[in-house]
């Protein structure tokens, strides 16, 4: 069983440091001169390769937590107990929680997307800052709907 959780813990290990290598090739792309949408869904990318790799950061930790304490408890639970059934309780009682640690990667996950969120409202705001109000206002509204015309209309022959 203690194989089955190293070999588990290694490949977490694993998974979590190859998303390095995805993030700084996304990173590089990213880089490229291409048109808007390109750029926005190399964007989109990035985002989702950061987020993954937040979780799988999370679930490394928990795991790694989980096996860590199982494997103390095999080589220390005499510590605990000197009972041999008090201790096979302890540590039967402790491997069936398994999927707890589990229930820690969903919140972890929607705090580390609300950040991501709120980051990138903070970019786009700091990016586009059109002004909506007073003259300046009335000549962009005229701008944008002068260019909506030009590329609504094609030429007749």
């Amino acid at each position: 069983m203690y194989m089955l959780y190293g070999m588990m813990l290694a490949l977490n290990v694993l998974n979590f440091g190859l998303s390095f290598p995805l993030i700084y090739k996304n990173r590089k792309v990213m880089r490229i001169n291409a048109s808007l949408s390109v750029k926005y869904q190399l964007g989109e990318v990035f985002l989702s390769t950061k987020f993954s790799y937040s979780v799988i950061l999370v679930h490394v930790i928990f795991f790694g937590v989980y096996v860590s304490v199982n494997i103390a408890f095999k080589y220390f639970g005499d510590l605990v107990s000197k009972d041999p059934i008090t201790l096979t309780i302890v540590r039967a009682s402790w491997m069936t929680m398994i999927s707890t640690y589990t229930f820690a990667i969903g919140p972890a996950a929607i705090y580390f997307y609300k950040k991501m969120q709120a980051r990138r409202e903070a970019d786009r705001a700091k990016m586009i800052q059109m002004e909506a109000k007073g003259k300046k206002g009335a000549k962009n509204y005229d701008n944008a709907i002068a260019n909506i015309w030009k590329t609504a209309t094609v030429p007749i022959d």
